[in-house]
C-alpha cells in the first residue's frame, strides 16, 4: 500500500517523465491520500460495485482534475469540481443512497449529492438522502420504511411486529458489533429487510448512542 515499497518505487517515475511526459501508472486503490503525487490525476475505478484500482495520469493523459471516479461496466466517470453551495444535512427522507466505492475513495460524495439534489444525513457519514428515487449509476438507492434512535428492545419489537425474519445489517459510524446484534434480534417472520446503523445530524452520536437510520425493505441498484 506504500508507494515507497513498490518495485520500482514510484519515485522512479521522475526518470521516465524526463523522456516521456505523458505517463499512466496503475497502483493500489488503498494508497494513502498523502502518497498520491500532487501533479497527477488519480482515477479510482470500481467494477460491479467493488473498488479495483487507481490509475495515476500525467501530461497529455491528465484530464485537468486531480481526482476522478470511474465505474465499470457502465463507463460512468465523474471528475472533481467545486461545489456551487454547501450540501445540506437533514434527517433521513424517503430514500437513502449508498455511494459507489469509487465515489467514496475519490472524495466526491458531496459532489454526487449536488448532482442528485440530495442531502447528507450527517456531516461525517457518506450516506445521502432524498425525497424521491433519482436514477444514478453512482449509488444504490434504498427505500425507507422506518427510522429511530437505537434501542435493542424497540428494534426487536419492531422487527417482530413487521414479520421480518431476516436482516442484512450495514453500519457506518456505529460501534455496535454486527454479529452480536444479529444474535440479539431473535428474528421470526417471512419478510426480509436491510438495517442501517449509523449517525444522524452534525456528527457525534445522539445521546451517546448510534441511531438506527432505517429499516429498508427493498432497493434499487445502478441505473433505474
Amino acid at each position: 500500500m506504500r508507494v515507497a515499497d513498490y518495485q520500482p518505487p514510484l519515485t522512479f517515475l521522475a526518470r521516465w517523465r524526463e523522456q516521456t511526459p505523458s505517463v499512466a501508472i496503475k497502483i493500489s486503490p488503498a494508497v494513502a491520500e498523502g502518497e498520491i503525487p500532487a501533479t497527477a490525476e488519480a482515477e479510482f475505478i470500481s467494477v460491479g460495485g467493488e473498488l479495483k484500482e487507481c490509475v495515476l495520469w500525467w501530461g497529455e493523459l491528465h484530464s485537468g482534475v486531480n481526482r476522478r471516479a470511474t465505474q465499470l461496466p457502465s463507463g460512468a466517470s465523474m471528475g472533481w469540481r467545486p461545489l456551487s453551495a454547501p450540501v445540506p444535512i437533514t434527517p433521513p427522507r424517503a430514500y437513502l443512497y449508498e455511494p459507489d466505492p469509487a465515489i467514496l475513495r475519490a472524495g466526491l460524495v458531496e459532489q454526487l449529492a449536488e448532482e442528485l439534489g440530495a442531502a447528507k444525513i450527517s456531516a461525517d457519514i457518506a450516506y445521502l438522502t432524498h425525497d424521491t428515487a433519482v436514477p444514478t449509476p453512482w449509488a444504490r438507492c434504498f427505500a425507507l420504511e422506518a427510522w429511530f434512535p437505537f434501542q435493542l428492545k424497540r428494534l426487536r419489537h419492531y422487527l417482530r411486529e413487521q414479520g421480518i425474519g431476516r436482516v442484512t445489517i450495514k453500519k457506518r459510524g456505529s460501534p455496535l458489533d454486527v454479529d452480536w446484534l444479529q444474535r440479539q434480534l431473535r428474528l421470526k417472520g417471512g419478510r426480509e429487510a436491510i438495517l442501517f446503523l449509523t449517525q444522524v445530524g452534525g456528527g457525534g452520536r445522539v445521546g451517546g448512542q448510534s441511531r438506527v437510520v432505517g429499516i429498508w425493505v427493498y432497493w434499487y441498484s445502478g441505473v433505474f
